[in-house]
């Protein structure tokens, strides 16, 4: 009886003491103007991905770059195709495109001699995509509250309780079912062009 507690005790002890992985985000507080500055923001279609390769050249685990059409790139980009690097795994903040289907892109210049333009799973959803698809389209700036407290912010002229109400749960679904709504009307437009 007791090697059979011993036995039962150490398949336990490993079975909860994996080593677990996840990305972490944080939401982007502050003006939709400063966070859109340096991002590439576009409406795009993924037409084509590729597995980066490591210094050796085999395949490098979990590194793609993904071409995209661009649909719309909001009076700001007059390339019809863009490149960027994302990973595909959930635990290194990997997004997962879906080849000819549309979506918002975000992504932002990799700062380093190569030159090229990555994105992750924070970037696509550190800011609401409905205020910033209205600051692109109509120049509206809007301050954002910090996702993840509701407080006042220095010298920014928003009041506590405006930030409180836009982090209500009640704005927070309306915006969700207005950017529900926009990607139903950009995907039906490009139904409606071809």
């Amino acid at each position: 009886m007791k090697s059979n507690t011993a036995i039962l005790i150490t398949l336990l002890t490993f079975a909860f003491s994996s080593v677990s992985y996840a990305c972490s985000c944080s939401q982007a507080g502050g003006w939709v103007s400063k966070f859109a500055e340096g991002k590439t923001v576009v409406w795009a279609r993924p037409v084509q991905s590729t597995w980066l390769s490591d210094q050796s050249g085999r395949p490098s685990s979990g590194n793609v770059e993904t071409q995209f059409e661009v649909l719309d790139g909001f009076s700001r980009i007059s390339e019809t195709t863009i490149s960027v690097r994302h990973r595909n795994d959930g635990a290194a903040c990997g997004i997962y495109p879906t080849l000819g289907r549309s979506d918002l892109i975000i992504a932002y210049d990799s700062g380093n001699s190569q030159e090229y333009l990555a994105t992750n799973s924070c970037t696509m959803n550190s800011i609401d995509p409905t205020t910033l698809i209205k600051y692109l389209e109509t120049g509206e700036d809007t301050y954002v509250p910090s996702f993840w407290k509701c407080e006042q912010q220095k010298d920014d002229g928003i009041s506590l309780e405006d930030n409180c109400e836009y982090l209500s749960e009640e704005a927070e679904k309306q915006r969700r079912d207005d950017y529900v709504a926009f990607i139903k009307k950009k995907r039906l437009e490009l139904r409606t062009a071809l």
